[in-house]
This record gives structure tokens, sequence and C-alpha cells, in this order.
């Protein structure tokens, strides 16, 4: 009886983290997925579509040091993203109803983790 609760007691934060892993890895895709959507989103409803980066920084529009506010291009895209996390896109990304992007470069933040990749005009597959 010792024994087996020697074992357990060693293979349930493997576990754990094994599963938080797996939910993140999840989560990740599923935020991948929804970006490369945003073509054949764009196409049926008929609108070009803004990526930006999301949540948007804390910084004011307008301040000390920061480029005059710039007239928007497209309707912005505001991605389910889980807590803590963010999408940073630069430039920001047109995704119009013909099916063609601008392309630049996203990465996806959640903590110290980032996943970092550069879709490419005129298509802006994920790769």
């Amino acid at each position: 009886m010792a024994l087996l609760s020697f074992v357990i007691s060693l293979a349930l934060p493997r576990l754990e983290q094994l599963y938080l892993r797996f939910v993140f890895w999840l989560d990740q895709d599923r935020v991948e997925r929804e970006i490369a959507g945003l073509g054949a989103r764009a196409y049926l409803e008929g609108k070009t579509l803004r990526l930006a980066t999301w949540p948007l920084p804390p910084s004011t529009p307008g301040a000390l040091g920061q480029p005059p506010p710039q007239p928007e291009l497209g309707e912005p895209v505001r991605l389910t993203l889980p807590e803590g996390w963010r999408v940073v896109v630069e430039p920001p990304i047109l995704f119009r109803p013909d099916g063609a992007c601008s392309g630049g470069s996203v990465a996806i933040e959640s903590g110290e983790v980032r996943r970092s990749f550069r879709l490419d005009a005129p298509r802006c597959r994920l790769k």
C-alpha cells in the first residue's frame, strides 16, 4: 500500500503538467484556426477585415510619443482569446472579400510562451 501511495504521489504532478500542456495546445490551435479562417470569413461576409494586435496595448492614442491616429481600413477583428493571451500583429493585416490579404507577422503570446509565424500575401496561409 505504501509503495502504491509513493508511485501515485510521483505521478500526479506530472499528470497535471501534461493536462495543462494539452489544454494550452488546444487553445493555441483554436486561435490559429480562427486566424486561418479570416480570408474565408471576409469572402463570406463580403467585407474587408483588419487583423491587428489584440487586445490593444494599454497606451492612449495621441499620447506623447505615440503616432497620430490613422484612418482605419476594414472592420476590426476581435479574436476569441483565453484569459491572459495576446495576439501581436505587425503591420495590421487586411483580409479582402476577394480572398487576398496584405500579409504580415503574427505572434500568439501566453505568459512566457510565444508562437510566431508569417502570413505571406496574397493568400496568407498558416504554415
